[in-house]
């Protein structure tokens, strides 16, 4: 293993010419994010300012398996590089390793080992590979900056944060640090003039966020036109004053910017549809973040996967049915996730068999579609060919054989792309009421509770995220788009009647005459839902976080408030509402529920908590159940809740007693 030895240093005193650079003051006070591995505590430093500390050109030698690095004395840069950084002030203060090299994949393998030689500590050090004009990439780059930019590349170029580990990131004198570089070398071989530079936040912790992180894709892009997805990220700043969160994705969404919005504590979210159709494929977004307190800005070249829409599954047995005039109606294609506009045809041999089929009408109201079976039919194996909303289609295969004693073969058919991604739930008398993400409200007859039956559904605009049911009507929070009423009094049939603007709806609970909405930043809005086509805000009440979940009971509406956990509000009367106590949880409350003098709340990073609101101005958390994954949703079961576990799957909570509340049984 051979060895590049160049300078790093840090300097005291003569960094301070830098300051302005890069971070600048706000005057906030610190707020400690929290990392995964590491316990970080506030820092003291308010005043803190980015700094380049060496920059360098690199030489590959794929021969020999080394690199060589050559400092740039001259000012290539847009800031000044001090000469106490470069040799010979410090021998050994950089060291890269290389690990290897694969000439198929041009991929270079090291090992970049950092050391400081002085008794400073240095804060977020990054060590910047610059892009350039033959191709050289940082390919496994925590992120990306704009800073100390070079000519003949792009205007933001990839880094590794060194002492991830360490607490709020910093580089203690005497103290080295090691990160692995995955460098794409270009073909024609290009082994030279690959820049690099480090640079750190100096005498404390830089103001623009610092990491992005943990970005994911939750659930599947679909390559039909406005088929949707949620994406959610990680940002941490250490003053915890996140400003933006913004990603760009035109080729996706023909949007030119779409903007995140933050869920709890360092996550952010948004939903983004596949606006034209694009086809399946891996695509590659921009996504950008900034504080309130810098002008920097952090950069992230995320992934975004746009698959291709399954076909139909086809399923059944034959069940030997003879003596059947094969000029009967013979064949009934049946589901759960008909959207309408059903059509069939026979197949063989992958051709259309025109003399042997006709298709029927499609019979919307019980969800059929069926195949008539003329006389004549050519005898042998068949497949069908099912098209169902008009646009997405599919093929089973060895369907059914037509013989002498005629056909028969009841087929299940179940698009996957059908998945309405159920978001709230609510069961009224025998019917089941769920809030479709994308898709609107779906009812199910449950008179059959192991077989629910499909009856109905109608669309509202954006996201479905909460419903309950009081009367002949359906209420339903539109996370986007405003609260909706909707009649069901015929459930094949629901409708839309009436609408009323909100800021976030999250989530709704109705009493008598009123509908009680979480409406994140505006806190709880009470609706008088007297005149169902009419509704009206006649109260808003402002609570200190994001208002997410809500349950009403006895006079209390009981408000999941995000990072200002349980918020307790006296509606009687309602146009007096107010909060009475607040009960701190450990992370961000969002669903609720209230049985028997004690509250249940979901609360995302930190289980189920348990408080005791029998009397309401002592009301304490008494229990907190640690969930796998992030509490959400609950719902009351018999001496139990359900626990609507994200990434953790569906909990079963013994509440028997209740400050005794632990975990008896996970799915997923």
């Amino acid at each position: 293993m051979f060895y590049a030895r160049f300078n790093f240093i840090l300097i005291g005193i003569i960094l301070i010419a830098f300051l302005g650079i890069g971070c600048s003051d706000g005057g906030v006070n610190p707020v400690t994010p929290t990392g995964p591995d590491i316990t970080q505590t506030a820092n003291t430093e308010n005043t803190s300012s980015r700094m380049l500390w060496g920059i360098w050109d690199l030489y590959f030698d794929p021969v020999e398996m080394k690199v060589d690095a050559v400092p740039i004395r001259e000012s290539a840069i847009h800031a000044d590089v001090t000469d106490f950084l470069l040799p010979p002030n410090c021998s050994d203060c950089v060291v890269i390793a290389v690990n290897s090299f694969d000439p198929v994949t041009r991929i270079l393998d090291a090992d970049v080992t950092l050391r400081n030689p002085t008794p400073l500590t240095g804060y977020d050090v990054r060590g910047i590979l610059f892009t350039n004009q033959y191709g050289h990439m940082l390919t496994n780059a925590d992120a990306w900056t704009q800073l100390w930019d070079v000519p003949n590349g792009l205007a933001i170029n990839p880094f590794m944060a060194f002492a991830k580990a360490v607490d709020h990131r910093m580089f203690a004198g005497g103290a080295e640090h090691t990160e692995n570089y995955l460098v794409y070398i270009p073909v024609p071989p290009q082994y030279w003039a690959i820049q690099f530079a480090v640079d750190a936040s100096w005498p404390g912790n830089c103001k623009e966020p610092y990491a992005i992180e943990d970005f994911i894709q939750l659930g599947v892009l679909y390559d039909y036109a406005d088929a949707a997805v949620e994406l959610q990220v990680n940002v941490r700043d250490w003053l915890n004053n996140v400003g933006d969160v913004i990603i760009w994705a035109q080729q996706i969404t023909d949007e030119t910017n779409t903007s995140f919005s933050h869920i709890s504590g360092n996550t952010w979210g948004v939903t983004i549809a596949n606006a034209s159709g694009l086809g399946a494929g891996e695509y590659e977004a921009s996504l950008t973040v900034n504080s309130f307190d810098s002008s920097d800005i952090l950069f992230h070249k995320p992934k975004i996967t746009i698959t291709e829409t399954p076909t139909p599954t086809v399923e059944g047995i034959d069940p030997s049915i003879s003596g059947v005039d094969i000029s009967l109606t013979d064949i009934e294609i049946t589901g759960t996730n008909f959207l309408g506009d059903c059509t069939a045809k026979l197949m063989m041999s992958g051709e259309p068999d025109i003399d042997a089929v006709n298709v029927n009408v499609v019979d919307e109201s019980n969800l059929t579609c069926d195949i008539d079976i003329p006389p004549g039919a050519t005898l042998g194996l068949y497949d069908v060919e099912v098209t169902n909303g008009g646009d997405l289609s599919g093929t089973g295969t060895e369907l059914f054989e037509v013989a002498e004693d005629g056909p028969y073969f009841p087929v299940d058919i179940t698009p996957p792309w059908l998945n309405f991604a159920p978001y709230g739930v609510c069961v009224s008398g025998s019917y089941v009421y769920v809030a479709g993400y994308m898709t609107g409200l779906h009812i199910f007859d449950i008179t059959d509770q192991a077989n629910p039956v499909w009856v109905g559904k109608t669309d509202i605009d954006g996201e479905a995220w909460g419903v309950t049911v009081s009367g002949n009507y359906a209420y339903i929070t539109g996370r986007f788009t405003g609260f909706f009423v909707v009649d069901i009094t015929t459930p094949e049939a629901p409708e839309p009647v009436g609408w009323v603007d909100t800021t976030r709806a999250m989530d709704v609970s109705v009493v008598g005459d009123y509908a009680f909405v979480a409406d994140w930043a505006s806190g709880l809005s009470i609706i008088d839902i007297t005149v169902p086509d009419s509704p009206s805000i006649v109260n808003t009440v402002d609570t200190d976080g994001n208002a997410q979940g809500v349950f009403v009971d006895g006079g209390y509406a009981y408000v999941g408030d995000g990072d200002s956990g349980l918020q307790i509000i006296d509606i009687d009367p309602v146009e007096t509402a107010a909060i009475v106590k607040t009960v701190d949880t450990d992370s961000a409350g969002e669903g609720v529920l209230v049985s028997d003098g004690y509250a249940y709340v979901a609360d995302y990073g930190a289980g189920l908590q348990v408080i005791d609101v029998d009397p309401i101005n002592t009301a304490s958390v008494v229990q907190t159940v640690d969930t796998p994954g992030n509490a959400r949703k609950v719902a009351l079961g018999i001496d139990c809740v359900y626990v609507a576990d994200h990434y953790g799957g569906f909990q079963v909570i013994d509440i028997d007693p209740p400050e005794t509340a632990s975990i008896i049984h996970e799915i997923g």
